[in-house]
């Protein structure tokens, strides 16, 4: 097991999370993290989409003052966590995808949107703060390349 690769012990708290500002630029700081750490592969493009859209939900709706991710690589599946200290928000607890457009368009695209992404997503409340958790399957190479000998 890989946690946090290639980042440096001052980017990191004490707790292991990387802290974020509270605004989208988060993102930029999440996506060259983990690209450094795992390379620029389509699987992990697919699975910053969701991050994007994750941050996008604490920056506009939280209100939250207080901002982190970790990162964890287990064989074949990236852990991402999500810390904040903003508006208790459950997005297990909110419709799926089955709702029609223009109701997501209200709301919720963004959640719908993750779920069909991560292979795992999982929520939970701890000491003040939201905590996401989202996982998903990122082929090694070596594994890319047997899925393309196999077509």
């Amino acid at each position: 097991m890989k946690e946090n690769r290639n980042v440096t012990p001052r980017q990191m708290e004490s707790d292991g999370q990387q802290k974020l500002p509270v605004a989208l630029e988060a993102f930029d700081i999440v996506r060259d993290t983990l690209i450094s750490a795992m390379g620029n592969t389509a699987e992990l493009r697919q699975a910053l989409l969701a991050c994007d859209e994750w941050i996008a939900n604490v920056v506009n709706y939280s209100a939250a003052k207080d901002f982190a991710f970790s990162f964890l690589v287990d064989g074949s599946t990236l852990h991402v966590s999500f810390t904040d200290d903003g508006i208790p928000f459950d997005p297990t607890l909110h419709a799926g995808t089955a709702a029609e457009f223009e109701a997501l368009d209200l709301g919720g695209m963004g959640i719908a949107l993750i779920r069909e992404i991560a292979a795992a997503m999982a929520y939970e409340r701890v000491n003040g703060r939201n905590v996401m958790r989202l996982s998903f399957f990122i082929p090694s190479e070596d594994e890319n390349c047997k899925e393309e000998k196999s077509i």
